[in-house]
């Protein structure tokens, strides 16, 4: 994976906008949503359990993020949805868009995924970036989110 913003580098351009200042408010509102429909899609006989979901479930975890997360860290940009990376998909060779990071420390991450381990709470998957490249993936439970700092977007290609 490399910045599509700047030249042959393995580290990615990393931008900031005002608006990122939201991001840890509205990822909170939007896993407080996911949250709060887990019981209905577990009435339906519809799991919203990582491995388990269909996709209805990762369809309405996209919807959320769009419309809690990038719409408003995009000040309503409408096609800002298309550009940002789908969560929980694999980088396909080829493919570029949009990611948010945050630093933990001195690593950077970008958001992953949204998603539920246990059917009930949701969790956060981030995947730190090393030299550039995405190394494995951490799950972190929306209280940790407090120890993340400098929230960006990145423009990345594989």
């Amino acid at each position: 994976m490399k910045s599509t913003d700047g030249p042959d580098s393995d580290e990615p351009t990393i931008a900031y906008s005002p608006l990122m200042d939201l991001f840890p408010h509205v990822l909170t509102q939007c896993l407080g949503a996911l949250e709060a429909v887990i019981p209905f899609f577990n009435a339906i006989d519809l799991s919203a359990k990582d491995g388990e979901a269909y996709d209805e479930w990762e369809t309405l975890v996209q919807q959320f993020f769009n419309s809690f997360v990038v719409m408003a860290i995009t000040d309503g940009d409408t096609p800002a949805p298309a550009r940002f990376k789908k969560l929980g998909f694999a980088w396909e060779k080829g493919s570029a868009g949009t990611v948010v990071s945050a630093r933990m420390g001195n690593k950077l991450y970008f958001l992953d995924n949204l998603m539920s381990e246990d059917g009930v709470q949701m969790t956060m998957e981030w995947v730190p970036l090393e030299n550039g490249i995405p190394n494995y993936k951490e799950a972190f439970r929306v209280q940790e989110l407090v120890a993340f700092h400098e929230f960006r977007t990145i423009n990345v290609a594989t």
